[in-house]
């Protein structure tokens, strides 16, 4: 999996920006939530996670938790090459 683009829009009438993740080369967006929920937190407890695509190429947007773009792109980078260690607890 990789990351096509992250960019973040402002939600009108709030101080709060929604960021967008494009990412492609997805084999399976059922391993992909769940390693963006362990990077993001759980939706609706600990995030607004939404999860759009098919195929391939999936979007992710969220606005919490609040994130520059370089922290949203450390954490979507995490999300998707988990170490050894996290993948030997699961």
């Amino acid at each position: 999996m990789q990351i096509k683009t992250i960019f973040q829009e402002a939600i009108a009438e709030s101080d709060e920006v929604v960021t967008i993740a494009v990412i492609t080369n997805v084999t399976s967006h059922c391993i992909l939530a769940r390693q963006l929920m362990d990077v993001l937190g759980k939706p609706p407890v600990h995030s607004d996670l939404e999860i759009l695509g098919s195929d391939d190429t999936w979007t992710i947007a969220w606005s919490q938790p609040q994130l520059t773009v370089d922290a949203a792109t450390a954490a979507i980078q995490r999300a998707l090459s988990p170490t050894m260690q996290e993948n030997s607890t699961r």
